[in-house]
């Protein structure tokens, strides 16, 4: 069975009025990185920032501001590999450096979902870098996107969907896959997505990779990445989040 996914000049005025009222330094950043590949690193410690960032965020409030984005823009940043190989014990060390910088956890969850797989990439001699910069030669592949997310998903304990294009977004490895959490679901929805996404559904790769189709089809007829549609839905949220 198929979908005719019916696009109108209507939808695609709305969207691209919509991304470009949210031009802002944060949709800009994501253009920089995300489209641009400005500043674009693989190595150990930004692969370590991508898995602890990805398996954080979604338990955390969804802010430019929070703790967790200014952890992360901190420099020297206390996050990385030297001091995770030489940590007794890499659960204890990422749930108290965390704890110091304002960021509460499960110290059963993350923390140690991270510890899990620190493990891995360590006992595999990390050999995701080299995976992960083959996907840069192919960077206006969309399948290629789609086969990396869905391996990531599959390789990282405690990893989802959402986690797994967190991951690749952070690193600026996306273009095309996004992380479609409740706050993406909730715009389309309002802004009349085809389909009323439901985010339980969205556990389902496939439901996932077909709403992610449809996403990916709208952004190309308006001529918009949906890096960027994320970035803006994003950014819109953040404005609308009460004080």
């Amino acid at each position: 069975m198929e979908i005719d996914w019916r696009i109108s000049e209507t939808d695609l005025l709305k969207i691209t009025d919509f991304v470009n009222q949210q031009s802002n330094e944060y949709v800009a950043n994501r253009v920089a990185k995300n489209i641009n590949y400005h500043r674009l690193f693989i190595n150990r410690d930004t692969i370590l920032h991508a898995l602890l960032y990805s398996m954080i965020l979604p338990n955390m409030k969804h802010s430019i501001d929070s703790p967790v984005a200014s952890f992360f823009k901190k420099r020297p940043s206390p996050f990385i590999y030297v001091k995770i190989k030489t940590a007794l014990d890499v659960n204890e060390y990422i749930f108290n450096t965390l704890k110091k910088n304002g960021i509460l956890l499960d110290k059963k969850k993350s923390p140690e979902f991270f510890a899990v797989n620190f493990d891995l990439l360590e006992s595999s001699n990390w050999a995701l870098i080299d995976i992960l910069k083959k996907k840069l030669r192919y960077k206006e592949d969309k399948q290629a996107e789609r086969e990396i997310a869905d391996y990531i998903d599959t390789m990282f304990k405690g990893f989802g969907a959402i986690e797994a294009r967190i991951f690749l977004q952070y690193l600026g490895l996306t273009r095309y896959e996004i992380p479609i959490d409740s706050f993406v679901s909730e715009w389309l929805n309002d802004f009349g997505f085809p389909i009323h996404i439901s985010t339980t559904a969205l556990q389902d790769r496939g439901y996932y990779h077909f709403v992610s189709d449809g996403i990916q089809l709208l952004c190309n007829k308006a001529n918009i990445y949906p890096c960027v549609l994320e970035a803006a839905i994003y950014s819109f949220n953040e404005k609308n989040i009460p004080q």
